[in-house]
């Protein structure tokens, strides 16, 4: 239960209107991607797994406000790029405990690994970036406590000339948001709003927490 003293009340505020509310939830988005140590630059990412649905946390790197798009790097042989593959729909959880406010999107996926796209983030990427990309292939089963790199990048960051071969396992994912539901969490009373994008058009809406 939150209490009185954990947020500011509804009076503090101006009146909100749903295109601020909008507004406000590209920004956070935006300051996520450009910062890391923004809350929202560790969102829950969720995919659909054989077993059923599968979450982790993932480095949000790019947001594109005007194609309502954003994009994380991943393993191309992880299972989550397996799921990618498949997924007709992704959905990511961001929240930022200072201002108690959660924001939910979700959209279909693509997964870039051979073309200009991921080429291009390759790219930006330092040595010391792309080391991750040169391990057992995520989820391999190993006989200890360790990272799965290879012995001689466990101590040392590559060269860059070494770590052009971490390139094949590189991927983008990027999702194109066709849902972004916002929710503000207040001792008053928890507000939420949804956003839907269909066909280029906007319906937004108020709804019950």
């Amino acid at each position: 239960m939150l209490s009185p003293s954990s947020h500011t009340t509804l009076r503090e505020e101006p009146v909100l209107s749903l295109s601020r509310i909008l507004d406000r939830s590209w920004r956070l988005l935006e300051m996520g991607g450009q910062e890391s140590g923004e809350p929202f630059h560790t969102p829950s990412f969720a995919t659909m797994g054989a077993r059923g649905p599968r979450a982790r946390t993932v480095a949000l790197l790019r947001v594109d406000r005007l194609k309502r798009s954003i994009q994380c790097y991943t393993d191309a042989r992880s299972a989550k790029a397996r799921e990618i593959r498949n997924a007709l729909f992704v959905s990511w959880l961001f929240y930022d405990p200072g201002k108690r406010v959660q924001i939910r999107l979700e959209g279909p996926s693509i997964l870039h690994s051979d073309d200009l796209v991921a080429t291009e983030a390759w790219a930006t990427l330092p040595p010391a970036n792309r080391r991750g990309y040169h391990g057992l292939a995520p989820g391999s089963r190993l006989k200890g406590p360790r990272s799965g790199l290879p012995e001689h990048m466990t101590q040392r960051f590559p060269s860059r000339l070494e770590s052009e071969a971490g390139r094949l396992s590189f991927a983008v994912l990027s999702c194109e948001i066709t849902e972004m539901e916002w929710l503000d969490l207040n001792w008053e009373g928890h507000r939420r709003a949804r956003f839907l994008w269909t066909n280029e058009a906007l319906e937004a809406e108020w709804l019950s927490s």
